[in-house]
């Protein structure tokens, strides 16, 4: 209690700093689904800044980072403590530690810009997009990556925001919510010229890119690469699993004949659709190959995979393509990126003994690399590129898989286990993000909800809510060049090594004053 009254003796305002700081991050939360008020973003960041700016020390300015954080990140990311397909004890512990490191990290990064602060005065707000953008890329390297509540998804619902993806990646859509931002808290210096600054802008991004995503569409729907179809089974996922393969199977297989009079080029069933290990169980492989057969339409499902190595077992998340004419499973693919103690303890590369450990995971292996399959589109031959579930949130993935010749991407996905929560919005949205940034149509499979057919400009042409069970069918637009595609994550790197040199030169000044004061 003394260190409190004595901190409020000295700045009576630290009740409303900590006010602000928790306004930013409600701000911030309703800029994400399930409210998705993506306008407050662009301002939810100044009561921060300002406290930063205005705060007594950096420790202070970590707290306040660290109250809106945690505000931010309980309203964006609760979801995790729902997930019904861990245990009690798992789900509570993933829920507390993820928001708490998310909670602490906003702190370091405040302490950080008070920093800047503190070395360029005001004109550190600034620098801080540097700072704050290149967070988010450092945030989604490795194996504990988690590019999920970032800023970009706060920006999910506008299309033509959204367009800067296909420039530099999702980090560019961050980074023009942040300078808003900033612009905004500069009135204080540059008056007028900030709100108009602001307004062009704004007015400018929405306009290029209502015109370049309006172009996008239409230049690719006039050459669509073909007729896809998906199949979204609404089926409790703990129920697949105790009820056996037969109840699966039956309504996946009743729903694509519903589907075939409409001649697509392919199906697509969602993750683990067919909870067998279908590439080895022998009596499966013929069952779903007899079907293809009948249908004379190639299929993509999910499923389990196994294989020994070293006489070991290895458990994979995988999905298989395949086609008509008798002929045994086509092509297959592994999961490259799983879910963080969801899937597999991380970090087992480095440290084996880490895969002793049992905190209720699947426990699976990784894929070793993103792979595209060979199929029949309308007029030639496609390239289609598998990505299952969580690991379409990652860019590299969809960059990679792009580079190797895709034409479209199949995302086969399961967010039932965390059904009526804001989740499966949130996924979809980020799941978008691959097709803007690429400039591919996405077919995107999920068990029970939301499956969507994605164009290549990333809009929405048809989507299939929670809790229903049925299936779309459309015909994809063809595929754009972009400039994320020709040069990669540029925007992601140069504002990283940008940042870097930054905070290089930051921790030299005080240096050079000392050398200064010593040679007067």
């Amino acid at each position: 209690m003394r260190d409190v009254n004595s901190d409020q003796m000295k700045n009576p305002n630290i009740r409303s700093y900590i006010l602000a700081s928790l306004l930013s991050g409600l701000l911030l939360a309703l800029s994400t689904p399930p409210i998705q008020l993506g306008f407050l973003a662009w301002f939810a960041l100044i009561p921060l800044f300002f406290v930063i700016e205005k705060s007594n020390s950096r420790k202070h300015a970590f707290w306040y980072g660290s109250l809106m954080g945690l505000v931010f990140h309980l309203g964006a990311i609760y979801w995790i403590a729902f997930n019904t397909g861990a245990t009690m004890a798992a789900r509570i512990g993933s829920g507390i530690g993820a928001v708490l490191l998310m909670t602490f990290w906003f702190g370091f990064i405040s302490l950080i810009h008070r920093i800047l602060i503190e070395n360029f005065g005001r004109g550190g707000h600034f620098l801080a997009i540097l700072l704050w953008t290149a967070q988010e890329v450092f945030r989604a390297q490795g194996d504990l990556g988690f590019p999920w509540p970032y800023l970009f998804l706060t920006q999910g619902e506008y299309l033509s925001i959204l367009q800067l993806a296909a420039i530099g990646g999702g980090y560019l859509v961050s980074f023009w919510v942040l300078t808003i931002n900033v612009l905004l808290l500069s009135y204080r210096d540059l008056g007028r010229r900030s709100i108009v600054s602001v307004l062009l802008i704004v007015v400018l991004t929405i306009g290029i890119g209502s015109f370049r995503e309006r172009s996008v569409y239409h230049k690719g729907s006039d050459q669509p690469i073909g007729k896809f179809a998906l199949v979204q089974g609404n089926i409790d996922p703990a129920e697949k699993w105790a009820l056996g393969p037969e109840m699966s199977f039956e309504i996946y297989l009743s729903q694509s004949i519903s589907l075939s009079s409409e001649n697509p080029n392919i199906i697509v069933w969602p993750e683990t659709a067919a909870p067998v290990k279908l590439s080895k169980s022998l009596y499966w492989k013929r069952y779903v190959q007899a079907f293809v057969d009948s249908m004379n339409i190639p299929l993509v499902t999910g499923a389990s995979d196994y294989e020994f190595i070293d006489d070991k077992l290895m458990r994979y998340n995988s999905a298989f393509m395949l086609t008509p004419g008798g002929r045994t499973i086509m092509q297959g693919y592994s999961k490259v990126h799983l879910v963080p103690f969801g899937e597999r303890v991380p970090y087992q590369q480095y440290f084996p003994s880490l895969g002793t450990l049992n905190f209720g995971q699947a426990e699976f292996k990784p894929g070793e690399s993103v792979k595209t399959w060979d199929m029949e589109g309308k007029k030639s031959q496609l390239k289609a590129a598998p990505l299952i579930c969580y690991e379409v949130i990652f860019p590299e993935l969809g960059l990679e898989a792009t580079r190797l010749g895709a034409d479209v991407f199949l995302n086969l996905t399961n967010d039932g286990w965390l059904r009526g929560t804001s989740e499966p919005k949130q996924h979809l949205l980020l799941t978008r993000m691959r097709s803007i940034e690429n400039g591919r149509s996405m077919v995107r499979a999920t068990n029970t909800g939301i499956s969507a057919m994605i164009g290549s400009s990333g809009r929405f042409l048809k989507l299939l809510p929670e809790d229903v069970r049925g299936g779309l069918v459309e015909d994809l637009p063809a595929g754009v060049d972009t400039i994320y595609v020709r040069y990669g994550h540029w925007f992601g790197k140069c504002v990283l090594f940008s940042t870097i040199s930054l905070l290089i030169y930051t921790l030299l000044i005080p240096v050079v004053k000392r050398k200064k004061r010593a040679a007067n």
